[in-house]
């Protein structure tokens, strides 16, 4: 949701969905459990919505483990906040918002303009939750502890196309 709950995770220490009608989602303990409750819940959603919409449930709610790093987004601010996955997946009936989340040590932020094109783009995706390619995840890891980011060899190589029909043009 264009980030907007980016402040309220980072100071709660969290990551959440929030598909508030379905309730604890421990209750669906197969994906076509899930699928079922989903389509009752929400009926005017379209099947290519259903599978999209389940997916990223299930993957959010059986697929991230302690120890798992996590990147959120904040378009306001133009800044990604970095962390690593603290607990196991939890339902709190209490909470307003978000009820089914993760705790989170939230480790450091990183603008994008530090990030490569190729590495901005990879994190652009339109999916909730989905992997960090193994080179956008080493440019993290390299810019948010110091060291210098090696830029992946795709980008490397169009800068030298770039330049060498740049230098052709003249």
């Amino acid at each position: 949701r264009g980030g907007a709950e980016f402040e309220e995770w980072r100071s709660a220490g969290l990551v959440a969905v929030d598909w508030f009608d379905l309730g604890d989602l421990t209750q669906y303990g197969t994906r076509e459990l899930l699928t079922e409750a989903y389509k009752k819940t929400y009926p005017s959603q379209t099947a290519g919505q259903v599978i999209n919409h389940v997916g990223q449930i299930w993957r959010f709610w059986h697929e991230l483990k302690i120890g798992d790093g996590v990147v959120v987004y904040n378009p306001a601010s133009g800044v990604y906040a970095i962390g690593e996955v603290q607990s196991t997946a939890q339902f709190d009936p209490a909470r307003p918002a978000f009820r089914t989340f993760y705790k989170v040590a939230w480790r450091s932020e990183l603008e994008r303009a530090k990030l490569t094109v190729e590495s901005r783009n990879r994190l652009g995706s339109v999916l909730t939750i989905f992997s960090v390619a193994p080179d956008t995840a080493k440019e993290i890891e390299d810019l948010t502890s110091g060291q210098p980011s090696v830029v992946s060899s795709t980008t490397e190589e169009f800068e030298t196309i770039k330049e060498d029909v740049a230098a052709r043009a003249h």
